[in-house]
């Protein structure tokens, strides 16, 4: 388990700033510049987000596990859209949709407050919806 915290106000920033770093052509790869044109393949997607934290934290470690977190978090909100396509927590549709702090909190907490060894597929979309409703009621 990581020594570093990921914090919601980073996440926050960092899922602010995806859909520009979904768009880099150019990725820094083993200390040299790699061309990955438009691709969103999944493995370019990664390279991405990881040539994004490295330039954001100078520890490589911290780099490696706010970025990993980040994707598995991305990767349960694209998996689960459908289900947090309701009310006021998520809308689907758009390149990125549009996600509700709230539901960004949820995520973020039972992805973070859990070793990963706990995780295992991620939280239910029940238990997440749940948390999220009542991060908006205590808002």
């Amino acid at each position: 388990m990581s020594n570093h915290t990921y914090t919601f106000e980073e996440f926050k920033r960092h899922f602010a700033d995806y859909g520009m770093v979904r768009k880099y052509e150019h990725v820094a790869r083993a200390g040299e510049q790699v061309e990955v044109g438009d691709s969103q393949d999944f493995e370019i997607t990664v390279l991405r987000v990881m040539d994004y934290m490295t330039q954001i934290y100078s520890d490589e470690e911290e780099a490696h596990h706010k970025a990993s977190m980040f994707i598995l978090i991305q990767m349960y909100l694209a998996e689960h859209a459908q289900d947090f396509d309701q009310g006021a927590l998520a809308v689907v549709g758009s390149e990125q949709g549009l996600v509700s702090h709230h539901l960004l909190r949820a995520v973020h907490h039972l992805y973070t407050s859990r070793p990963l060894s706990k995780i295992g597929r991620g939280p239910s979309p029940k238990e997440v919806i749940r948390l999220a409703q009542k991060y908006a009621q205590d808002a």
